[in-house]
Parts: C-alpha cells; structure tokens; sequence
C-alpha cells in the first residue's frame, strides 16, 4: 500500500497507476517468476516488468504474445540471440524480450507501460546531487515497499574532476557525508566513483570523462537495513 502511495503522489491526479486497469501476466504452464517490478517508472512513465523462466522458446513465446495485441511488432537484432516482441493492448503498449538460456530454456522479461492514457507520465524528480546542468539520458524509479530506489543516467558538459567537485559540495550541503568505500575514488585513467549515505539512504556515484563533457550515473537506494 505504501509502494502505491508513494507513485500515486508523483503522478497526476487524474490518472494515478493504482487506478490504471493494468493487464495481467499469464506465466506459462512450468514458468517460475524470478524478478517482478510492480511499481516502476522509466522516464517517468509507470511501468511493470516481469521477468520467468520458462521451457518455451522464443517462436512459441511470440505465438502466444501476439495473439492478444494488436500492432504486433517483433525485432531480432543481428548478432543478437534474443528477441524482442511488442504490441497494443488497449491503452498500454506491451513488450516480451526473449533470451535461450544455457540449460535450454528461456528468459522472457514481460512489460507493460500506459503510453496511450493521457496523463500517465510524469515528470521524475533527480536524484540528490545529479548536477542540474547535466542532461538526464535515462531515469528509472522503483517504488518497491520497504526499499525505493532512483537510476538517473546523464551527460554534464564540464570535465569530470570540476563535476565531482560539484557533486560533492551540493550533497556535503544536503547532509550526505562520503563514504570510506571505495577506498579510492579515482581510477588510473581518470573515472571517479564514491558512496555518500545519509540516515537510511546512500547515494552510489560513478563519473567517467567523455568527450565533451562528462558521463554521470548516480543510484539513490532509500531504506537500506544495513544502515540502521
């Protein structure tokens, strides 16, 4: 209830994600369900990903999926051994990725994401100390119960020791203190990494130079138990 809460806040009143008459997952007779992700947004968008196990392979996988879409869609990259499958159902836009496994089965990781229901997405709020000159590339937040999480991916176009620089005054001035871990934050050709904890939440930064600026990933995990 409080997983639903917390996304029902972000998104607009009139449509909240609890609200949504989502499609349900049908797990193939034999599947085991190994990673749900109930309350997810992708640049802000709701999503819900499921991903099993199953005996099927990918024809037979797409069989199946197709028969309840419509705009059915399918995408076999070359070089790839997976494939991608993806279609309309009513207000949602759904997708079935298929990869063979090693014992023979398959992976198939299940979406589900309201593209045509006006109003569905939001605008996500960055992660504490993501530079607000840096350009969000990807963001993805999880709204799991007991433990939330926020993904942002981004390009800043300052060199990489004056956004580390940065980074860390604006998260030392919002409580955050540095980590001991890792025990060295620069790496030979210059990449910088470093952990920043504040109360149950840590920040895990990871900037690398590129040209023209600088590539920025921060991971903001909120309710860690091993930080009580």
């Amino acid at each position: 209830m409080k997983t639903l809460l917390v996304l029902a806040l972000l998104l607009p009143l009139a449509t909240r994600a609890d609200d949504l008459a989502w499609p349900v997952l049908k797990i193939p007779a034999g599947a085991k369900l190994t990673s749900p992700g109930e309350s997810m947004a992708i640049d802000g968008m709701p999503v819900k990903i499921y991903r099993y196990e199953t005996p099927l392979n990918a024809d037979m996988l797409g069989r199946d999926f197709e028969q309840g879409v419509t705009q059915f869609v399918r995408r076999a990259p070359a070089g790839s051994p997976g494939v991608t499958y993806g279609g309309r159902r009513g207000d949602f836009w759904l997708t079935l990725q298929v990869t063979p496994l090693p014992n023979g089965h398959s992976q198939a990781t299940w979406s589900a994401a309201p593209r045509f229901v006006a109003g569905a997405q939001f605008k996500p709020t960055k992660p504490p100390g993501f530079p607000p000159g840096a350009k969000v590339l990807q963001q993805v937040d999880s709204f799991d119960a007991g433990k939330s999480s926020q993904l942002a991916i981004g390009l800043d176009p300052a060199a990489v020791d004056a956004v580390a620089a940065r980074l860390q005054d604006d998260l030392r001035g919002l409580g955050y203190t540095k980590q001991a871990y890792p025990p060295r934050n620069w790496s030979d050709d210059g990449q910088y990494a470093a952990v920043f904890a504040n109360g149950r939440e840590e920040l895990v930064v990871s900037l690398r130079p590129e040209r023209g600026g600088t590539s920025i990933v921060v991971n903001r995990i909120s309710a860690l138990e091993r930080l009580k």
